[in-house]
């Protein structure tokens, strides 16, 4: 089933309760709710305090968030500027809807516009047989049982066109 017509924008301070409880969604789905340790304020605080740290879109459906991409700037020694996505979480009962793709398209036009030589996020290899596959590999790599793997989108020098590999 396609999307239906959730909306992708970013985030703001009023979203982060309902990005709170995605995250604890995310966790409880990969059996790991007590490594969730940062609190409300402090999600608050490092997202939109006087120095933020990262970067957050929202999917919303009917005035509800449904899904959020987080996000963050890291630099490379040799390439410069790269956005890392941190997490795309949609909740269970809108999955397999592409919007978890909106929410990576989202990201990756932050990528773009902020001239970033690449894009990273890593995946459980378990993850990899799940739905939601597509948005994270499009080229259909298979991972061993157990493992992470790293996925980087390399953008060109004019940082349009860009290259997916893994670190598998």
């Amino acid at each position: 089933m396609k999307n239906q017509n959730a909306i992708i924008r970013k985030g703001t301070v009023e979203d982060v309760p309902a990005a709170f409880s995605l995250i604890k969604e995310l966790a409880l789905y990969e059996k790991a709710p007590e490594q969730v340790t940062i609190t409300l304020d402090e999600l608050i605080e490092d997202g939109f305090g006087q120095n933020p740290i990262y970067g957050l879109f929202v999917a919303e459906f009917d005035s509800e968030v449904i899904g959020i991409a987080l996000y963050y700037e890291k630099y490379s020694t040799w390439q410069g500027r790269c956005i890392y996505l941190e997490d795309i979480v949609v909740t269970e009962s809108h999955r397999a809807k592409g919007i978890g793709h909106q929410l990576f398209q989202a990201v990756i036009g932050v990528a773009k516009k902020r001239n970033s030589a690449r894009m990273e996020w890593i995946s459980t290899s378990w993850f990899l047989g799940s739905p939601s596959t597509s948005v994270i590999s499009p080229n259909g790599e298979e991972a061993r049982s157990g493992q992470s793997v790293s996925w980087a989108m390399h953008f060109c020098p004019c940082r349009a066109p860009f290259i997916l590999s893994s670190g598998m």
